[in-house]
């Protein structure tokens, strides 16, 4: 592999580190634009991350079955006469799905921390309300 080979492939590998990480940059512009605490941003972040990254796996789990259908239904509707209809799953499937996630993804990783950052630090004192979180020895100990 030639120098040039190599450049690209490391440039390549860190855009796609670089998009991958988007919506931890959104949301850690979103917390330090919103004046949050510093010990509470960490924890905004994490949150912001964990529901974008589920909005994302919900989406490809509930297109998985489009996914399979492309897979085991296409083959066979196409030996068995309906092209078009074949063709119209398979091209779902190919440009659909990850059109559908690049959608979601982008859309979950903006909304979820905009939305989010008003209601945190009513969220961060409901959490710490709760006693359930804070070690209390068991009754009748000593």
């Amino acid at each position: 592999m030639d120098a040039a080979s190599l450049a690209l492939v490391v440039l390549g590998s860190i855009a796609v580190l670089a998009i991958a990480a988007l919506p931890a940059w959104i949301a850690w512009l979103v917390a330090w634009g919103s004046h949050l605490p510093a010990h509470t941003r960490r924890s905004f972040m994490l949150v912001c991350l964990l529901l974008s990254f589920g909005l994302l796996t919900l989406t490809g789990g509930l297109l998985l079955p489009l996914e399979m259908a492309a897979f085991w239904i296409a083959p066979e509707l196409h030996v068995a006469g309906h092209e078009t209809a074949a063709s119209t799953i398979a091209f779902a499937s190919e440009h659909g799905v990850p059109v559908a996630c690049l959608v979601v993804g982008a859309a979950a990783s903006v909304i979820v921390p905009l939305k989010l950052r008003r209601s945190w630090p009513d969220v961060l004192s409901a959490i710490s309300a709760n006693n359930s979180f804070k070690g209390k020895p068991l009754r009748g100990s000593p």
